[in-house]
């Protein structure tokens, strides 16, 4: 998204309701591109939300707010 995190969606289509940042991802080098025709078959998730959470500025600083204070 704008905000510089992820939007993440598990294999079963579902997806991650707030944006994901990349210190909390595994690193992946895929060997081959995988062409997906229409993402929207594959996700659990409508269109118009989905447009709004990548044009969305949230990140993941949101989550990680208070983890470093203590």
């Amino acid at each position: 998204n704008r905000g510089g995190a992820y939007i993440v969606a598990e294999l079963d289509g579902t997806v991650w309701r707030k944006p994901v940042g990349a210190f909390h991802l595994i690193p992946y080098q895929a060997c081959l591109t995988l062409q997906i025709p229409n993402i929207e078959e594959f996700i659990d998730l409508p269109t118009k939300e989905l447009d709004h959470m990548v044009e969305s500025d949230d990140s993941f600083k949101e989550d990680i707010a208070g983890y470093y204070d203590e």
